[in-house]
C-alpha cells in the first residue's frame, strides 16, 4: 500500500509540474487497491475496486478543477495526446520482496511499449524468457572463446548430377550441459542487443576456415551462402571494411561467397572479384 501511495504521490507531481508550463493542462486519476494474506481479494475483485476507486480520484479532481477555476477542455484546433503505457505484477504469495516486484513490473512496463494496448502483465512465459534472455547474454562471451558455436552446412544438391554446388551456412549453440540450442533461441536476444554483429563474423570466420582446409586439401570449392544481420547496415563501410579483411586473411576467392539478408523480404548481394 505504502509503494501504490508513493507512486500516486510521484505521478501527481509530475503532472502537476507539468501544467505549470503547458499550454493545455492535462489531468490523471489514480485507483488502487491491495490483496494481502488477511485481506485477500480474487484478482477480478481487485481490479473492480480499483477501478471504482479511481473513478471516485477523478470525480474529486474534477470538482477541484472547477472550483480553481480550470478547463480540462482543448481549445479549437488544439491537440492533446497522452499516452500510457502499464506493466502489471501480481504478487500473490506475497512472498517477493520490493527490489523483484519493482523489477517484473518494469519488465512488463517495457514489454508494454509494444502492445497496442499498453498494458502487460507478468507472467510465467515473460519470466522464463527474461531468464533466457539473460543466460544468452551472461554466457555469450564465454561460448564464443570457448568455439560453443558451430557451423553446420545445408547442402544444394544439382538436379542434373547431383553434385554438391553449393551450401547454406548455419549455426547452432552446443551448450556445455550437451544441449543443441537452434537460432530462434539466441538470435532474437542477439539483435536486440546489438551482439548479433559478432556473431555473424565468429560464423564467417569459421566459415572461411574450412574453406581454406578445403584448399589445401585440393577438394573443388562450393559456393557457400552466408547470413547478414540488418545491423551491420548502420556502417556499412564498417562491414565493409572488416569483410575484406577477413577475406583476405584467409585468402578467399569472394566469387565463391553469397551474402543474404533476410527480413520481410529477401534478397542476395553476391561479392565478386574485381582483380
Amino acid at each position: 500500500m505504502i509503494l501504490a501511495a508513493v507512486v500516486k504521490w510521484v505521478a501527481g507531481r509530475r503532472v502537476d509540474n507539468y501544467n505549470l508550463q503547458a499550454a493545455y493542462p492535462i489531468s490523471y486519476a489514480v485507483g488502487y487497491e491491495v490483496s494481502y494474506k488477511n485481506h485477500y481479494y480474487l484478482i477480478p475483485d481487485l481490479m473492480k475496486i480499483a477501478d471504482s476507486k479511481m473513478y471516485q480520484d477523478k470525480a474529486y479532481k474534477k470538482k477541484n478543477q472547477k472550483q480553481r477555476g480550470m478547463s480540462a477542455e482543448i481549445p479549437e484546433g488544439g491537440i492533446a495526446r497522452v499516452s500510457l503505457r502499464t506493466g502489471i505484477y501480481y504478487d500473490i504469495h506475497q512472498e517477493e520482496n520490493p527490489d523483484r516486484i519493482i523489477s517484473h513490473a518494469n519488465t512488463a512496463r517495457r514489454i508494454a511499449k509494444e502492445d497496442p494496448l499498453g498494458i502487460c502483465v507478468y507472467s510465467g512465459k515473460i519470466e522464463e524468457g527474461e531468464l533466457r534472455k539473460a543466460d544468452v547474454l551472461h554466457s555469450f562471451r564465454g561460448a564464443l572463446e570457448k568455439e560453443e558455436f558451430k557451423i553446420y552446412f545445408q547442402p544444394k544438391v544439382s538436379g542434373t548430377d547431383e553434385s554438391i554446388r553449393s551450401a547454406e551456412v548455419l549455426v547452432r549453440w552446443q551448450r556445455e550441459d550437451g544441449q543443441i540450442w537452434t537460432p530462434d533461441r539466441f538470435l532474437p536476444v542477439l539483435e536486440e542487443t546489438g551482439k548479433i554483429e559478432t556473431l555473424d563474423f565468429y560464423v564467417y570466420e569459421m566459415a572461411f576456415q574450412w574453406l581454406e582446409a578445403q584448399k589445401e586439401k585440393g577438394e573443388p570449392q562450393i559456393y557457400l551462402s552466408l547470413n547478414v544481420s540488418p545491423a551491420h547496415f548502420r556502417d556499412v563501410a564498417g562491414f565493409t571494411r572488416q569483410l575484406l579483411e577477413l577475406i583476405g586473411k584467409y585468402q578467399i576467392d569472394s566469387r565463391y561467397l553469397i551474402f543474404e539478408i533476410t527480413e520481410s523480404a529477401t534478397f542476395t548481394i553476391s561479392m565478386r572479384s574485381t582483380g
